[in-house]
Order: C-alpha cells, then sequence, then structure tokens
C-alpha cells in the first residue's frame, strides 16, 4: 500500500480543518518533522500554496492596510529577532517602545537603539513593497535597491560607530575593501575584488530559479549565498535577511521572522547551505512564512508556538484536568517550567486536536 507523504497528510487530516487548524498543522509540520527530505518539504510548500491561494481571494495578508496593528506586531518582532541573533540585547518591548513612542529604555548603549532604528527603517521600506505582476522581466532586486536597503539599515549605526579600520569607501551602501577571514564552518567569503562581480551574478540568479524551485526554496537559496559572498563590511546579517524578504513580498509571500531562539539552528542551517544542503534553510523560511501569514490573517493571535501555562488555553471543550490527562498519556506536547507549571502552545493544543480527530475517524472506521 502506498502511504502518503507528510505534505499529502498534513490538510487531510482534518474534513472539517479552518484555516487556522490547516495553517498550524503546516508549522508544526514545519517545526517538528521535516528538514531533511527535499520531497516532503516540497509537499508542505504545495500545500502552504493552495492556503495562500484561497487566502488571496478574501483580501489577505497583502491586503491589509499598513496601518493595522498586524504589520506594526510584525515590524517589532523581526527587528526585535534580526537585531538580537547579532547580539542586540534590547527586548521586544524596549523595541516597540523605541519605535512607536520614540522612547529609550533600558540603559544601554547608543549603537543598540541605533541598531534597532536602521533595521526597523530597513523592513518598513519592505513591508511597502508589492508583489511583481507575473509580467514582470526585469529584475526582482536592483543593485541600487540592495545598496540602498544597506544605507538604510547601517547608517543610523555607522553615524554612532563606525566600523575600526573601515575606510569611508566601504560606509554604508559600499562594498566592503577588506578580505573577510572564515567563517566558523570553513567557509570562506570570495576576496574582496570579486565582490561587485559576484553581487551582479547574484541578482541575475534572482530572476532564474532552477528548474522545479519553488519560490520559497529558491528564496532560501539566495538568502544563503548573499551571506557566502559577504559583500558588506558589516551588517551582512541583518541586510541578508531584510533582501530575503524582500525577494518573498515581491514573489508573494508574507515576509519571515528569523528569530533568536532558533540562531543556532539558522546558522547551522546556513552552514548546510554552504555545503549545497538548502532543506533546512529552506524550511525555517517556510515555517517562518507560514507563521506571519497566520499572524497577518489573524492579527490578534499570539506566536502560535509560544509557550504559556495550560490555564491560558483551556476551553468548555478542553479543560486544563482533560490537558494533563493528555500530558500524561504522551498526547498533548508540554513541558514543566523552573517553577513545576506546565507549559503548552497553541500550536501543540492544535497538533493534539487533530490527532484526537485521527484516533476517533479510525474508530468509526473500525465499527
Amino acid at each position: 500500500m502506498e502511504t502518503k507523504g507528510l505534505g499529502d497528510r498534513c490538510v487531510a487530516v482534518n474534513p472539517n480543518n479552518d484555516f487556522e487548524s490547516v495553517v498550524l498543522e503546516l508549522i508544526m509540520l514545519l517545526h517538528n518533522k521535516l528538514g531533511t527530505d527535499p520531497k516532503e518539504l516540497q509537499g508542505v510548500l504545495k500545500k502552504l500554496d493552495e492556503v495562500i491561494g484561497q487566502v488571496n481571494k478574501g483580501n489577505s495578508w497583502a491586503a491589509l492596510p499598513r496601518s493595522d496593528d498586524s504589520w506594526q506586531q510584525l515590524l517589532f518582532e523581526e527587528t526585535h529577532n534580526s537585531t538580537a541573533i547579532e547580539q542586540n540585547t534590547l527586548s521586544l518591548y524596549e523595541v516597540g517602545v523605541l519605535l512607536e513612542d520614540g522612547k529609550a529604555l533600558g540603559n544601554k548603549k547608543l549603537v543598540e537603539y541605533m541598531e534597532v532604528r536602521g533595521y526597523a527603517a530597513g523592513a518598513n521600506w519592505v513591508y511597502d513593497q508589492k508583489p511583481l505582476k507575473a509580467s514582470h522581466v526585469g529584475d526582482v532586486i536592483t543593485l541600487a535597491e540592495l545598496r540602498s536597503l544597506h544605507h538604510m539599515v547601517l547608517s543610523p549605526v555607522w553615524d554612532v560607530e563606525p566600523v575600526k579600520g573601515a575606510s569611508e569607501e566601504e560606509s554604508p551602501g559600499n562594498f566592503r575593501r577588506h578580505q573577510i577571514r572564515a567563517f566558523s564552518d570553513g567557509m570562506t567569503p570570495p576576496p574582496w575584488t570579486q565582490v561587485d562581480a559576484d553581487i551582479r551574478t547574484w541578482i541575475d540568479e534572482l530572476k532564474t530559479p532552477r528548474e522545479g524551485e519553488h519560490p520559497i526554496m529558491h528564496a532560501a537559496r539566495m538568502h544563503a549565498r548573499f551571506e557566502q559572498i559577504h559583500p558588506f563590511i558589516d551588517g551582512n546579517g541583518r541586510t541578508g535577511r531584510a533582501l530575503l524578504n524582500l525577494q518573498l513580498v515581491r514573489t508573494g509571500y508574507p515576509p519571515c521572522v528569523i528569530r533568536v531562539r532558533d540562531r543556532d539552528k539558522y546558522i547551522d542551517s546556513l552552514g548546510s547551505a554552504f555545503r549545497n544542503d538548502f532543506v533546512p534553510i529552506a524550511t525555517l523560511v517556510a515555517r517562518e512564512v507560514t507563521n506571519s501569514l497566520y499572524r497577518l490573517v489573524n492579527p490578534k493571535v499570539l506566536d502560535p508556538l509560544e509557550v504559556q501555562p495550560l490555564e491560558n488555553f483551556e476551553s468548555d471543550d478542553f479543560k486544563v484536568t482533560a490537558m494533563r490527562t493528555a500530558i500524561q498519556r504522551g498526547r498533548l506536547q508540554a513541558f514543566k517550567d523552573a517553577s513545576g507549571q506546565w507549559q503548552t502552545s497553541r500550536a501543540w493544543i492544535v497538533d493534539y486536536e487533530n490527532g484526537k480527530y485521527r484516533r476517533e475517524n479510525s474508530r468509526s472506521l473500525e465499527l
């Protein structure tokens, strides 16, 4: 008997699936069960495209006004996480207050506040972009846009703390004129004399995905290639993640937030990509694209992977006592925090509910 892959099963679990359960199950598949098999990833990406196509018919994420709170929250989260990956210590709350009220909380170094302001300016510009029309034949991202985005992200930082030893020719928006030492995994960026040619090739390759390559796989692969080139003296990580989102938005997908909690996984996935294995980085990007879709269409919900006490998820149909029983039976994913309190997430709750449907449906078929 032929068994269906994860991509085939994920939306067919429950015939009464609504948008929330479908998208949350996609997130959980990308979070827990993928990362090595390109065929399974391709199946989930196909399902994601189907969900986006259905949502697009009813005023999707792309149709939300930029004044909508969901976009603002996404901006705060992306800015916090992308700068935190680079060791910025502002909390999400401090980032929000700085960007919304202009108040600098936390008694941090000035450069940290400037990192936040710079990244937010670049991300805001990316969010203002529109998906390209199918008839578009020009560049997906131009060289001028690439330089401009780096200038937006790095200028506030450079004004207060320029890179030591950097020349004016390497200021924000200009390519490096120094060689960069090898990364921890042994990969060495190209000589600075090769950067201009490599970036122009990169821009050309944005227009020409490989045969059969999904747009998210293509975006993830091009992100890894940008980081491999490392064209600037500083800010390549932040600029690269902003460029990743620019490519995603222009090809019809929501921007993604690479989260600081996944920093090690993200760095490892880039290392795999440098060795021509693009499935891990594409899986991470796909999960966060799906997460953003969920958040933008359901603007009042929390991050579906954020863990909280069981009481926060209690309903008439699923009491805390029933949750504890499900945990004891190994059917609801959860863990105890330092104080001994059980914690779970919205995504794990939906994963349990879909599993419960499968068990009940199986029993009814046996009868």
